[in-house]
C-alpha cells in the first residue's frame, strides 16, 4: 500500500511551490501550528483516497467517488478551523473546481475511457496516470482550502475564479516559474 503513495508524494513540492503566492486577499487569522499540521494530515490522507478512486474502472463512478472524498476533506478542514460547513456550497465549489480543471465534455470522457482499452499500454496508462492525477487534484484542492482558511476565509468568502487558477498552478509544472509565483 505504501508503494502507490510514494508516487503521489512527488506532487507535494510542485503544488506547494505553486500555491506559495496566493491571490486571495483575506485578512489573516492566527493559526496554531497544531491546526496546520492536522489540516495537512487531512489533505494527505484524502489525496491517498483520491488515488484509489483513480482505479475505479466504471465511468462516472470514479468522478462521483473523487468528488465525495473532496467534499469530505473540506468538511474535515472546516471542522479543524472551526468554520461552519455548508455541504451544498462545498458541492458546488468542488464541481466548479473540477470542472475548471478536468475536461468534462462527453467526447473527452469517452477518449480517456477508450485509451484505457488500448492493448498493452492502455491499462498501464490508466493505472499510472489516472490515480496520480486524482491524488494531485485532491491535494491541490485541499491545499487551496487550507490556505484560504488560514488567511481567515470561510465558505462564504470563496473566490472560485482565484481558486481555479491556484489549483491549475498547483497542477502544472509551468506554474513553478518565478513569473507565475509572483503573479
Amino acid at each position: 500500500m505504501e508503494g502507490w503513495y510514494l508516487s503521489t508524494n512527488n506532487w507535494e513540492p510542485i503544488i506547494m511551490t505553486n500555491l506559495a503566492a496566493s491571490d486571495q486577499a483575506v485578512s489573516p487569522a492566527p493559526v496554531s501550528p497544531e491546526h496546520h499540521k492536522q489540516a495537512l494530515a487531512i489533505v494527505k490522507r484524502n489525496a491517498g483516497f483520491g488515488a484509489i478512486t483513480g482505479l475505479i474502472p466504471l465511468p462516472l463512478l470514479d468522478v462521483f467517488a473523487l468528488t465525495g472524498i473532496q467534499i469530505k476533506m473540506i468538511s474535515e478542514l472546516a471542522e479543524v478551523y472551526e468554520i461552519p460547513f455548508n455541504e451544498n456550497a462545498v458541492k458546488s465549489y468542488v464541481a466548479a473546481l473540477i470542472g475548471g480543471i478536468v475536461p468534462v465534455s462527453p467526447l473527452s470522457g469517452v477518449a480517456i475511457r477508450a485509451a484505457r482499452y488500448v492493448p498493452f499500454i492502455g491499462p498501464l496508462l490508466g493505472i499510472a496516470v489516472v490515480p496520480a492525477f486524482a491524488s494531485a487534484l485532491t491535494w491541490a484542492i485541499g491545499r487551496v482550502f487550507v490556505n484560504h482558511f488560514e488567511k481567515g476565509g470561510d465558505l462564504l468568502s470563496v473566490d472560485l475564479e482565484t481558486m481555479k487558477e491556484q489549483v491549475k498552478r498547483g497542477l502544472t509544472r509551468k506554474g513553478t516559474t518565478a513569473e507565475t509565483a509572483t503573479a
